[in-house]
């Protein structure tokens, strides 16, 4: 029993926040659409640093409006 429970909780651990999913296809969308401009994509770092407000409150919003 106690091996479930703690193999139920080392999954957990390891399981991505819908927030954080939600950034990464963001992210995603946006090196994507740079490449097509010939920009140099930012890193997954460079974007949270520039656009982590940004991202919070629109994530919020369109949990809201769901």
């Amino acid at each position: 029993m106690t091996q479930i429970v703690n193999s139920a909780m080392q999954d957990q651990k390891h399981q991505t926040s819908a927030f954080r999913h939600w950034v990464n296809e963001i992210w995603m969308e946006n090196r994507e659409e740079r490449l097509i401009y010939g920009e140099e994509p930012a890193t997954i770092k460079q974007y949270w640093d520039r656009y982590k407000y940004w991202l919070k409150r629109e994530y919020r919003h369109r949990e809201k409006n769901k």
